[in-house]
């Protein structure tokens, strides 16, 4: 009889490995030890009752919101989003994008003033973002990006996509984001139209920022031509991790004493902190030092990034 089994604690461990470990049907485990497969079903139950099985399930968006929780913690932040690494980084890419622009259609109402940096995540969460009606919105470009060679993600392209979207005005900054000397600098920033950007740039209501990396890879100024090689390998000597609207930092988000950070065109990273929120999106390994950076620098109050990276960064 069955009952000769119950609280017999090894023969509810074994019936429980036989069925939960070596995958065998409660039909064989039935005919294994002479009895029918509902008196197997119930000491199976019993195994459960007395704590011998624990069945856990493994609920990945759980296991993202405890990481964003974490990151919100470690760095006072006020938001935190944090998305399953894929498998490359082009879909891990999308889904930070995807994640991005959800958020922004939360914050959304008529008068909201949206800050725009570049940048491929800034460029996934605008073509993401579905298309909406806040014609009393207005969208800024936080810094310049003429003369990029990937003009499909420089401020100007994603501000004017933005804008389209939401059938609102846009601000632009017609510059480049980095100019040859300091002197052109102070000559362009006293056009009317640059200025008014620039000005416009400091009261945005919500910032969304690409977050660089000085990783000779993915340096994106050396790619879109405002930096060549031998600055790119200067500043990563200096100790440059990572770049917020074309200003380079270290891994402390101290701002480098740079002569290229004295060149850009565009809102002042020290005044990034004025922002009420500033969204920092960006995903990869490769950038979780430029990442930490920014954040240790407060040029962010919230993150939007994948699994991989807020890991490495509660390490850091």
């Amino acid at each position: 009889m069955i009952d000769k089994y119950y609280n017999r604690t090894d023969v509810l461990i074994e019936i429980a490995t036989l069925y939960y470990i070596e995958g065998k049907t409660q039909q064989r485990i039935a005919e294994v030890f002479s009895t029918t497969r509902s008196n197997v079903a119930k000491l199976l139950k019993q195994a459960l009752d007395l704590g011998i099985v624990e069945i856990k399930i493994a609920n990945p968006a759980t296991s993202m919101v405890h990481l964003a929780s974490n990151l919100i913690e470690k760095f006072s932040l006020k938001k935190a989003i944090v998305v399953p690494s894929e498998m490359n980084y082009q879909e891990t890419l999308v889904s930070v994008g995807k994640a991005a622009a959800g958020f922004l259609a939360k914050c959304l109402n008529t008068k909201i003033t949206i800050g725009i940096s570049w940048g491929t995540t800034i460029y996934q969460m605008v073509d993401q973002f579905p298309e909406s009606t806040l014609t009393s919105a207005a969208v800024v470009q936080l810094h310049g990006g003429v003369g990029s060679r990937n003009v499909v993600v420089d401020g100007y392209e994603v501000s004017s996509a933005l804008s389209r979207k939401l059938h609102c005005d846009a601000y632009y900054i017609q510059a480049p984001l980095i100019v040859h000397s300091k002197e052109a600098k102070e000559i362009l920033v006293k056009d009317k139209n640059i200025a008014r950007g620039l000005e416009m740039s400091k009261d945005v209501d919500i910032a969304f920022l690409g977050i660089g990396t000085t990783d000779p890879e993915l340096n994106a100024l050396l790619r879109a031509g405002f930096i060549d090689q031998q600055e790119a390998q200067s500043l990563r000597a200096q100790g440059a991790v990572g770049m917020v609207c074309g200003q380079f930092y270290d891994l402390e988000g101290n701002l480098l004493d740079a002569e290229v950070n004295e060149r850009v065109i565009g809102i002042p990273a020290k005044d990034l902190g004025s922002i009420d929120t500033v969204v920092g999106l960006a995903c990869g390994i490769k950038k979780a030092e430029a990442i930490y950076g920014a954040l240790k620098g407060n040029y962010l109050n919230a993150i939007i990034t994948d699994e991989s990276v807020a890991k490495r960064l509660l390490e850091m």
